[in-house]
C-alpha cells in the first residue's frame, strides 16, 4: 500500500509552512447566484457605493500568465471577477462571478489580476472616497501556432 503524505516545508527561520493549496474547483451556479445576492445586500446597505478604477491597467496586462495546467489541456475560456476595493484602494477580495469551465483559469484570474493592479477607490458624490467594486472580464485564448510547411529548395 501506497500512502500520499503532504510534505510540511520548513523556512530558513525553522517555522513550519502549510502544503500549498489544491487547485479550487470552478464555482457552482449556486455559489454564483448567492455571492450576486450577498454583492447587491452589500450595495443596498451602503458597505459598497460605487465603482473603483484600475490606474495601471497595462502593468495588469503584462502580469497575466497562461495556467501551465491549462495549456497543456488545451483550455480556453472567460472568467468573470469582481474585486471588492476599500476607501484607501486597497483590494478587500476578489470573486469570481462566471467561470470560464477550468479550474486553473478562473484561479489564475483572481491570483494574477490582485497581484497587479492597483485601484483609486471608488468616489461619494461629495468627493469622498468609499468602497466600491470594479469588475473584469478575463479572456483566455491559446495563441495560434504558425502552420508547419516544408521547406523549399530555391535550387528547383
Amino acid at each position: 500500500m501506497i500512502l500520499a503524505l503532504p510534505m510540511i516545508l520548513t523556512s530558513l527561520t525553522g517555522a513550519i509552512a502549510a502544503p500549498p493549496a489544491a487547485p479550487m474547483a470552478p464555482p457552482t451556479l449556486g455559489q454564483m447566484e448567492a455571492a450576486a445576492a450577498e454583492r447587491e445586500l452589500d450595495l443596498k446597505a451602503g458597505r459598497v457605493r460605487g465603482t473603483a478604477r484600475v490606474v495601471n491597467g497595462g502593468e495588469v496586462a503584462r502580469g497575466f500568465s497562461y495556467p501551465s495546467q491549462a495549456m497543456r489541456e488545451a483550455a480556453e475560456g472567460d472568467s468573470v471577477i469582481e474585486v471588492r476595493v476599500d476607501r484607501q484602494g486597497g483590494i478587500e477580495e476578489c470573486v469570481l462571478l462566471r467561470s470560464a469551465g477550468h479550474a486553473a483559469l478562473d484561479q489564475a484570474s483572481c491570483v494574477q489580476f490582485t497581484r497587479t493592479a492597483r485601484f483609486e477607490p471608488a468616489r461619494a458624490r461629495d468627493g469622498e472616497p468609499v468602497p466600491g467594486l470594479y469588475r473584469q472580464t478575463i479572456v483566455r485564448r491559446l495563441p495560434e501556432q504558425a502552420p508547419i510547411s516544408a521547406p523549399q529548395n530555391p535550387e528547383q
